[in-house]
């Protein structure tokens, strides 16, 4: 990742589902071009079956958990902000813009993934803008 970051003008969603335990589910994919600021990550429950979510970095070879994100419960349709999780503050929110937003900057060929504890279906929103 350079020095300094140029904003290419293009933001991005990300909207992904999971409903299995298989390990590491991309929930953003690597981009081989761009670092991407990420604003935001959250996790929506459609079903009814409580769970827990362990987010992980990957470079592209290796995955390295950053730690275990909010419990999803048993009430359907709740969102849990992960970005913001007091567990998951320690990596996600120690740089804020000139604005004082927090951000997170994943640098190009990397992806986030979750392991869930269940087959649980859950929607997971990732967001935020795109550099070079």
């Amino acid at each position: 990742m350079a020095n300094s970051l140029l904003f290419t003008g293009s933001s991005f969603a990300n909207l992904v589902n999971i409903n299995v335990t298989t390990a590491n589910q991309i929930i953003l994919a690597s981009d081989p071009t761009y670092d991407r600021r990420i604003y935001g990550i959250s996790q929506t429950q459609t079903g009814n079956t409580a769970m827990t979510a362990t987010i992980f970095f990957n470079n592209g070879t290796s995955n390295f958990s950053i730690g275990l994100g909010p419990a999803a419960g048993t009430v359907a349709n709740v969102t849990t902000d992960i970005f913001g999780n007091s567990t998951l503050a320690s990596t996600f929110q120690k740089q804020k813009d000139a604005n004082g937003v927090p951000y997170f900057n994943l640098p190009a060929g990397w992806n986030i993934n979750v392991t869930q504890s269940s087959t649980a279906s859950v929607n997971y929103l990732v967001f935020g803008e795109k550099y070079n």
